[in-house]
């Protein structure tokens, strides 16, 4: 069974190995994004957009991507 996820959007990699906050530790996989575009979010989080956040990669990216 595959749950449908619950935040959807388009972004852009601003930092590798950066985190928006201090208390999230980062490594080569952890990625400070800018959110673009939201397709999908809880009603809290639609508003996101234009505002940066600290994502957990599948793979290592490079900024701009």
């Amino acid at each position: 069974m595959n749950a449908e996820p619950s935040f959807v959007f388009q972004g852009t990699v601003v930092e590798v190995g950066k985190a928006t906050l201090p208390t999230i530790e980062a490594d080569d996989r952890t990625a400070i994004v800018r959110v673009d575009r939201v397709l999908r979010a809880p009603e809290q989080m639609e508003q996101i957009a234009g505002r940066e956040i600290t994502v957990k990669l599948r793979q290592s990216a490079e900024v701009g991507t």
